[in-house]
């Protein structure tokens, strides 16, 4: 907050009380950057001093290691949670400022592992299966393969096993740490309002739920 002078408040998504995305659709929706992910494991490990086997085995369990970590921050901001951005008169949620973020990581790493690897994999790896750029290209292709069908499964055994515990968890943290107000974002004949609704604990809870009739009342 010192540093970039966003406070954290927390605005209902639009599902919330509605028939929850698809497991499955929620995964395919972050796919890209979750694929990637293990494009860039494959590439990092491929300068280590390894046999081809060993590559293969170690570019699998760093992704898995990676497609965690990512499935635990997903999992914990995918909340009401929100950056408010006075400065610049924006909201922004948690989980689209995680997604946000990841994306522009992960393809600067991809361009300059791949822009390394067509330039001078000949010379880091002499004399080996995959210092032939035919041979390389199609280990690409067997990597995006396997990677979209691992990083799914990951994905969705966390989510459906873990995801609602975390968020829970984080939003608990968020709560010690800042204390925030859950406000209503709602919009009437044109006209926006931001409504203080109740505190994060409050909210919390009660299930992360609220009653129309009772705001109305007021």
């Amino acid at each position: 907050q010192g540093f970039t002078r966003w406070e954290v408040i927390g605005i209902p998504r639009l599902d919330d009380g509605a028939k929850q995305l698809d497991f499955v659709l929620a995964s395919v929706h972050r796919l890209p950057v979750t694929v990637f992910l293990g494009l860039f494991a494959y590439l990092v490990v491929l300068y280590l001093p390894l046999e081809s086997r060993e590559i293969l085995l170690l570019s699998g369990a760093v992704y898995i290691v990676l497609v965690s970590i990512t499935s635990v921050i997903r999992a914990a901001t995918a909340n009401a949670l929100v950056f408010a951005d006075p400065t610049k008169r924006r909201l922004i949620p948690m989980d689209t400022f995680v997604e946000d973020a990841l994306g522009p990581l992960v393809g600067v790493g991809l361009i300059f592992l791949i822009s390394r690897q067509l330039l001078y994999g000949s010379q880091l790896r002499p004399n080996d299966l995959f210092g032939d750029p035919v041979v390389f290209s199609l280990s690409v292709l067997l990597v995006l393969y396997t990677a979209t069908i691992i990083g799914i499964t990951v994905e969705l055994s966390f989510f459906r096993s873990r995801g609602k515990e975390v968020r829970k968890a984080f939003q608990k943290q968020m709560v010690e740490e800042y204390d925030p107000t859950v406000y209503l974002f709602t919009r009437n004949l044109g006209t926006l309002r931001l409504s203080p609704l109740m505190p994060l604990s409050e909210w919390l809870n009660k299930g992360e739920v609220f009653e129309f009739d009772s705001i109305e009342s007021e």
